[in-house]
């Protein structure tokens, strides 16, 4: 069985020539493994970590380890990520950009971690742009953990519990 060679993308190679100060052949290999998709991402054809919960990252071994390909081409350009902060695809999937997979360096950016959470599509990004509760209510108080609640709604609850067996707007009606 004999190994087809694949040819490096010549504009990440020329790219990463350009802008960058790492090793000739590191480029060359990070490209056999990139191709240029008209949205402008770099699809990541190389290994991956597919996981069936997670969006599938690519990875390229470098040095001793495995790195995320996007981290890698950041970092070839950029230099570390500042510490405290973590690379995201921010152009995902608002431009069509194919998230974890594109290891365009230009498609992500550093932040910190709760920026990043917060701008996903997660329970907790999700619960963080609600801005009513479940009746219908504007969020007008924050609690002393720092949860948001409506005042309206914590008055009748506060007010069943205080006294029981009275009928909460929540509750079933009973029929006569």
């Amino acid at each position: 069985m004999s190994r087809k060679r694949l040819a490096a993308d010549k504009r990440v190679t020329r790219y990463l020539r350009d802008n960058t100060s790492a090793d000739p052949l590191t480029i060359r290999r990070f490209a056999t493994k990139v191709v240029v998709l008209k949205n402008g991402c770099w699809k990541w054809t190389g290994a991956t970590n597919a996981r069936p919960t997670k969006a599938p990252r690519g990875l390229f071994w470098i040095g001793a380890r495995f790195q995320t390909a996007y981290r890698w081409a950041w970092e070839a350009l950029n230099g570390p990520v500042p510490d405290g902060l973590e690379l995201d695809h921010y152009r995902y999937p608002d431009d069509g950009c194919i998230g974890p997979l594109c290891a365009n360096p230009q498609h992500v950016e550093p932040v910190t971690h709760r920026e990043n959470v917060l701008r996903g599509s997660g329970p907790t990004a999700q619960n963080a742009r609600k801005t009513a509760c479940a009746a219908g209510h504007p969020f007008d108080r924050v609690g002393t953990k720092g949860g948001r609640y409506c005042s309206i709604c914590k008055r009748v609850r506060d007010r069943a519990r205080r006294r029981p067996g009275r009928l909460t707007p929540d509750s079933p009606q009973e029929n006569p």
